[in-house]
C-alpha cells in the first residue's frame, strides 16, 4: 500500500509561491516571444526553425535565459522533493541551495563552451548544440512543472507518482542528450573530438561536485 505524505502549511505556502511564479514566467515568455515559444515547444525541429535561432549567440536571447530560469527552477523544485525525506535542513532552504548551485554550474559550463568553441573554431557548431540541448530542456521542464502540479495538489504527495515522475524525466533527459551530441558529433570538424571529450567531463564532474558538496551540507 502506497505511503502518503503531507507537507507542513508553511511549506505548502512556499512552494505555492514557486510553482505561482513559474507559472507568470511561462506566460511571461509566451506572450514576449510568441514566435520563439510556438517554435520551441514544437516536438520535431525544421531545419529553417534551427537555421533561424540556432545560429545566434546566446547573449542575444532573451528567450534563452527566460527559459533558463523557468528550467533551473522546476528542476530544483523536483530534486528538493526527491532529498526531503533525507535530509533534516528547511525544505525551502534545499530549494534555495540547489537553486543556486545548479545555476552556478549552467552558468560556468555555457562560460566554459563559449571558451571552447573560440579555441577549437567550433562556435557556429557549439550555439547549435546549445540551441538543441535547451530546446529539449524547455520541453522537459513544461513536462516537469505539469508532473509537480499534480504531484502536489492531485496525488496527495504520493511517492509512487513521484518516481514515475523521475524514472519518465530521467528516460526522456537521456534520450535527448543522445540525440543532441549525436548531432553535434555529425557536424563537427577536426578538432570535434576534442570538445567531445570536454564534453563528457562537463557533463559528469560538475554533478559529481554537487552530490559530493549536498552530501556533506545536507
Amino acid at each position: 500500500m502506497d505511503e502518503w505524505l503531507v507537507l507542513p502549511e508553511n511549506t505548502k505556502n512556499w512552494v505555492t509561491l514557486v510553482l505561482g511564479l513559474n507559472f507568470l514566467l511561462f506566460v511571461f515568455i509566451k506572450v514576449r516571444f510568441e514566435q520563439q515559444f510556438f517554435s520551441f515547444i514544437r516536438l520535431i525541429d525544421t531545419p529553417m526553425y534551427i537555421n533561424i535561432y540556432g545560429g545566434k549567440t546566446f547573449t542575444t536571447q532573451g528567450f534563452v535565459y527566460l527559459s533558463g530560469v523557468f528550467f533551473l527552477s522546476n528542476s530544483s523544485l523536483f530534486i528538493s522533493f526527491l532529498i526531503r525525506p533525507h535530509t533534516t535542513m528547511p525544505p525551502l532552504r534545499v530549494f534555495l541551495l540547489l537553486f543556486l548551485s545548479i545555476g552556478a554550474i549552467l552558468v560556468f559550463r555555457q562560460l566554459f563552451l563559449g571558451f571552447m568553441g573560440y579555441l577549437l573554431d567550433l562556435k557556429t557548431s557549439i550555439n547549435h548544440y546549445q540551441f538543441r540541448n535547451l530546446t529539449y530542456l524547455f520541453r522537459l521542464s513544461i513536462l516537469l512543472f505539469i508532473g509537480i502540479i499534480f504531484y502536489c495538489y492531485h496525488f496527495a504527495h504520493s511517492e509512487v507518482f513521484l518516481e514515475g515522475l523521475l524514472i519518465t524525466i530521467a528516460g526522456l533527459y537521456c534520450l535527448t542528450q543522445g540525440m543532441v551530441i549525436y548531432q553535434l558529433i555529425s557536424k563537427l570538424n577536426q578538432g570535434g573530438l576534442y570538445f567531445i571529450l570536454y564534453l563528457c567531463v562537463l557533463k559528469i564532474s560538475p554533478w559529481t561536485l554537487l552530490i559530493i558538496g549536498l552530501k556533506q551540507i545536507l
